[in-house]
C-alpha cells in the first residue's frame, strides 16, 4: 500500500528573516512593482500579513491593512503550481478570522479587469463586483480594477 502525499499547509510570520521570501513571491505573482516602504510596512502588520508554505516550501502570501474600518487586501498571491490547492483558501480564512476578531464587517481589494482567474476566485467566495476603476494601475495594460467587497459574516 502507498503512503498518501502528504499536504501540509502552514501560515507563518513575515519577519526579517524571511522578507525575501515574501518580496519574491510578489516580483513573481503579482504584475505591478512594489516599493521598498511596502515591504518595510508589511513588517509591521502583525497577523494581516502571513506567508503560506506547502510541505516546508515558501508558494504564497496575503497582505492586508486596515483603512476606514474596512480592511484591504493589498495583495493574495500564490505561485502557479501549487495553486488549487487550498492555500490562497486558507490564507484568505485567515484574513477572514482576523477581521471578525476586530470587528471589520467589510474586506475589500483591487483586482485588474485583466485577470480573469482572480476575478472567478474571488466571486466563488462571496466577493462582488462594487466598481470599475479607469486609470488604477500605470504600469500594465489596460490599467482598469474592479473593486471587489465581501462582508464579513459573524456568527
Amino acid at each position: 500500500m502507498e503512503n498518501p502525499v502528504k499536504r501540509r499547509i502552514d501560515l507563518v510570520d513575515l519577519t526579517e528573516n524571511n522578507l525575501g521570501l515574501f518580496r519574491t513571491l510578489h516580483q513573481v505573482i503579482f504584475p505591478i512593482t512594489y516599493d521598498e516602504r511596502f515591504y518595510e510596512d508589511s513588517l509591521k502588520m502583525g497577523e494581516l500579513v502571513k506567508l503560506a508554505y506547502f510541505n516546508d516550501i515558501c508558494v504564497g502570501c496575503i497582505r492586508c491593512q486596515l483603512e476606514n474600518k474596512k480592511l484591504y487586501l493589498m495583495t493574495l498571491g500564490v505561485l502557479a503550481a501549487y495553486r488549487g490547492l487550498g492555500i490562497g483558501q486558507k490564507l484568505l480564512n485567515h484574513i477572514l478570522e482576523q477581521a471578525k476578531k476586530l470587528n471589520i464587517e467589510t474586506i475589500y481589494l483591487h483586482v485588474w479587469t485583466e485577470n480573469k482567474d482572480a476575478i472567478e476566485w474571488y466571486t466563488k467566495r462571496e466577493f462582488c463586483i462594487l466598481e470599475t476603476l479607469s486609470n488604477y494601475y500605470t504600469k500594465i495594460h489596460p490599467g482598469t480594477a474592479y473593486v471587489l467587497e465581501r462582508n464579513i459574516i459573524y456568527n
